[in-house]
């Protein structure tokens, strides 16, 4: 069999020989760098829509780690601890609004203790960082164990 048309050479070095003749490796002719680009930027982009369409109603970031510890709290039954109930009503939190706080809480894994039994993950506020929460965690039941407020001191045993 002869080359395709318009081709003297082909990619294995031969004239029409081997593979080449069946894929016609040999009848497209080299694209530039900016062609390239831009049938790879064409495709990534259909892609992310597709991902947009098929997913976009998902919370994205809920398989981080301090996500999962706070999904957790807010799931799981809530008990509070004698210590934290006295420095609720000092920092006049109503204890309904614990699970809407942490919520808006994220995890300090530096100051947590995720190893020990039962877990202990520290918590502070995105926007108030100067609120801060203790939680023990079980399988089944979560602990406020401690809350606290930077500049209010709350005399609680």
């Amino acid at each position: 069999m002869a080359a395709p048309p318009g081709n003297q050479r082909c990619n294995d070095g031969a004239t029409g020989q081997g593979l080449s003749r069946y894929l016609y490796f040999c009848s497209y002719t080299a694209m530039t760098f900016l062609q390239r680009l831009s049938r790879y930027l064409i495709g990534f982009g259909i892609g992310i829509m597709l991902v947009w369409v098929l997913f976009g109603d998902r919370e994205w970031f809920a398989w981080t780690p301090g996500n999962r510890v706070v999904s957790k709290l807010t799931t799981e039954h809530l008990f509070i601890a004698p210590k934290a109930a006295c420095q609720l009503r000092c920092l006049a939190i109503h204890d309904t609004m614990v699970k809407h706080m942490v919520g808006e809480m994220r995890v300090n894994f530096s100051a947590s203790k995720p190893r020990q039994t039962p877990k202990e993950y520290v918590l502070y506020g995105r926007v108030d960082k100067s609120l801060r929460a203790v939680f023990q965690t079980a399988d089944t039941a979560s602990t406020l164990v401690e809350i606290s407020k930077e500049g209010k001191s709350c005399h609680c045993p």
